[in-house]
C-alpha cells in the first residue's frame, strides 16, 4: 500500500501539477521582472533626460551670462541705454534659474514658481517637470549637491551683476558721470566675469561627472535586470522550447527589418548575415557584403587591424566611432556597437551600426562655437588665451620663441556712430578675413573683444613678427569700408611682444602687448610698437 501510494503520488498527474506550479511561479517571476524593467526604464529615461536638460540649461545660462557681461561692459564704456536693456534681457535667464532654485530648496517648496523660473531660464516646457523631479529626488546626491552649491555661488555673482547694472545706470544718468568710478565698476564687471567663468567650468564638469556616474549605475542596474530576465527565460526554456523557437523567429524578423543596421560576424570578423537597413545605409546589395570582412564596411584607424578591433570588443570596449564606406564612394560617420555572442561554438559577434553623421556635425558645430567668435569666425578670447598659455609654457623651456600681437582699430567708432552697429559688425567680419590672410597657416588670430584683435605667430623671431605686424597695419590702412553711400578709411594700432620666456602667465603677456598698443596710439596711431620690458608704457584703464 505504501509503495502504491508513492507511485500514485509521483504519477503523471502529480508531475503535471508540479509543472503547472513551476510554470505559474516562473510566469509570476517574469511579470515581476518585467514590471521592474518597466519601472527601471521609465526611471532611467527620466534621470538621463532630466540630466541632459540641466546640461543644455547650463549652456543657455552660460551663453546668457556672457551676453549680459558683454552688454554691461559696453554700457559701462558707452552709456548707451540700448546696451543696458540688452544686458537686462540677457540677465533674465540666469535670474529665472535662480528663482527656480530658491523655489525648490528648503521648506519654501513652490512648484509653480519653480516651473515659471525654469521657463524664464529658456528651458523647454517638456523638460521642466523632469528637471524639477531630478532636483527633488537627487538634491543630496554627491555630484548634484556640489552642482547646486556651485549654482548657488554663481547666483551670488548674478545678483552682483544686477547691482552693478543699477550702479552704472545711476552713474551715467547723473549730471556729471565720473570716469574713474565708471572705470572701477567696469573693472569689477571683468573680475566678476572671470570668477563666474571658473564657477561655470566647475559646474559643468561636476554635472557631467555626475551624469556619467549615474549613467554607469543605470547601465549596471539595467544589466542586472537583463541578467535576471535571461535567467528566468533559461528556466522556462526547459518546458517551452516551442516558445523559444517562436522568439528566435521573431528575433530574425526584427533583425531583418530593424530600422538600424545589424550584422552577424564570424570569429574572423566576416559578415555572416546583414539586414536591409545596413544595405540601404551603405547603398549595396546583401550579396556584395556576405562573407566580406568588417573592414570592407568601416574604415579602421591608422595602425588598427580588424583582429585588434574584435579583441577590444571581447575585452569590453564595445562602442566605436568609425567612418562607413558607401558604394558611391561617399563616407558617413557611424557608431559601431560590437559585442561577442555568448554561447556560440566559436567566438562570433553581433554588430549594430548607426548613422551618426548629423549628430557628429552638431557636435563639431558646438565645438566650433565654443572656440570661435560667431561674428568674425576667428578664435574667441577664451581659446586664444588657452593657446597663448601653451605658447608661454613652451617658451619657458627655451626651445621655441613666438610673437604675440594686439590690434586696436582706429576710428572704428565712427562707423558705429554714423551707420549703426550692423555696419560695424559687417566691417569687423570683412577686416577679420583681410587680416587672417596676412598671417601664416600656423599662426592664430582671435577677436579679443569689440574692435580688438590678437594674433600669435608661432615659432617666429621678432624681426619677422614685426614685419608681419606691419603688413597687417598696411592691409588695414589700405582697406576702405563702404556703407550707406559713405566711405570710411581705418587704420590699426598694433603692439607686439616676444614670447621668449619673459612672461610667467597669460595676463602678463596680454598686459605687455596692450601697453605696446597704447604706445602705438600715442605715437600717432597706424603704428606698430614693439614691447620692451624696461620701457613699456602702462595703459590707462579708463580707455583710449
Amino acid at each position: 500500500m505504501i509503495a502504491r501510494s508513492e507511485a500514485a503520488d509521483n504519477g503523471p498527474g502529480r508531475v503535471g501539477h508540479d509543472h503547472r506550479r513551476m510554470m505559474t511561479g516562473l510566469a509570476v517571476g517574469m511579470v515581476l521582472v518585467a514590471l521592474v524593467a518597466v519601472v527601471f526604464v521609465f526611471t532611467a529615461v527620466a534621470v538621463v533626460s532630466g540630466g541632459r536638460a540641466y546640461v543644455h540649461g547650463e549652456g543657455r545660462w552660460s551663453k546668457a551670462q556672457q551676453q549680459a557681461v558683454f552688454y554691461l561692459d559696453r554700457y559701462a564704456e558707452s552709456g548707451d541705454r540700448n546696451d543696458l536693456a540688452r544686458f537686462r534681457d540677457a540677465l533674465a535667464i540666469p535670474l529665472g534659474d535662480r528663482e527656480a532654485r530658491l523655489a525648490l530648496q528648503g521648506d519654501a517648496y513652490d512648484y509653480p514658481r519653480a516651473y515659471q523660473g525654469l521657463l524664464q531660464g529658456g528651458n523647454h516646457p517638456a523638460d521642466i517637470p523632469e528637471m524639477i523631479w531630478l532636483f527633488e529626488n537627487f538634491e543630496m546626491a554627491p555630484y548634484f549637491r556640489e552642482a547646486i552649491r556651485l549654482w548657488t555661488q554663481g547666483d551670488q555673482y548674478i545678483a552682483r551683476f544686477q547691482e552693478l547694472g543699477a550702479a552704472l545706470e545711476q552713474e551715467w544718468t547723473s549730471p556729471a558721470p565720473s570716469p574713474d568710478r565708471l572705470a572701477r565698476l567696469r573693472d569689477e564687471v571683468g573680475a566678476l566675469d572671470r570668477g563666474l567663468r571658473r564657477l561655470e567650468n566647475e559646474f559643468s564638469s561636476t554635472l557631467n561627472n555626475g551624469l556619467r556616474l549615474l549613467e554607469l549605475a543605470l547601465a549596471i542596474a539595467g544589466t542586472l535586470v537583463l541578467l535576471l530576465l535571461a535567467g528566468t527565460c533559461l528556466l522556462i526554456f526547459r518546458w517551452a522550447t516551442r516558445r523559444i523557437r517562436t522568439s528566435e523567429q521573431r528575433f530574425w524578423a526584427s533583425f531583418a527589418h530593424a530600422p538600424v543596421g545589424f550584422a552577424l560576424l564570424s570569429d574572423q570578423g566576416r559578415c555572416v548575415e546583414i539586414n536591409e537597413a545596413l544595405c540601404n545605409m551603405l547603398g549595396v546589395d546583401r550579396e556584395q557584403l556576405i562573407d566580406q570582412p568588417l573592414d570592407e564596411i568601416i574604415e579602421l584607424l591608422e595602425d588598427e587591424t580588424l583582429e585588434h578591433l574584435l579583441r577590444r570588443a571581447t575585452e569590453g570596449r564595445r562602442r566605436f566611432e568609425r567612418r562607413l564606406q558607401c558604394a558611391d564612394g561617399s563616407r558617413l560617420w557611424g557608431e559601431l556597437s560590437l559585442r561577442p555572442i555568448p554561447g556560440s561554438p566559436r567566438e562570433a559577434f553581433i554588430a549594430l551600426v548607426e548613422d551618426i553623421s548629423e549628430e557628429k556635425k552638431r557636435t563639431e558645430h558646438l565645438s566650433w562655437q565654443a572656440t570661435h567668435d560667431a561674428l568674425t569666425g576667428l578664435y574667441n578670447r577664451s581659446h586664444f588665451e588657452t593657446m597663448l598659455e601653451q605658447a608661454i609654457e613652451e617658451s619657458g623651456t627655451g626651445r621655441s620663441q613666438h610673437v604675440l600681437g594686439f590690434i586696436d582699430l582706429d576710428r572704428f567708432k565712427e562707423v558705429n556712430d554714423n551707420c549703426g552697429h550692423a555696419a560695424g559688425d559687417a566691417l569687423l567680419g570683412e577686416l577679420a578675413l583681410l587680416m587672417r590672410r596676412e598671417l601664416r597657416t600656423s599662426d592664430l588670430m582671435a577677436r579679443i573683444g569689440g574692435d580688438e584683435f590678437g594674433f600669435l605667430l608661432r615659432d617666429c623671431p621678432m624681426h619677422i613678427g614685426r614685419s608681419i605686424a606691419e603688413e597687417l597695419s598696411n592691409a588695414v590702412s589700405g582697406f576702405t569700408f563702404k556703407s550707406q553711400g559713405r566711405e570710411f578709411a581705418l587704420s590699426a594700432s598694433i603692439g607686439v611682444a616676444a614670447i621668449d620666456g619673459r612672461f610667467e602667465n597669460v595676463d602678463q603677456a596680454l598686459k605687455a602687448v596692450d601697453s605696446a598698443c597704447y604706445a602705438a596710439k600715442g605715437e600717432g596711431r597706424d603704428q606698430v610698437h614693439v614691447h620692451e620690458a624696461a620701457t613699456a608704457p602702462r595703459r590707462n584703464s579708463a580707455g583710449r
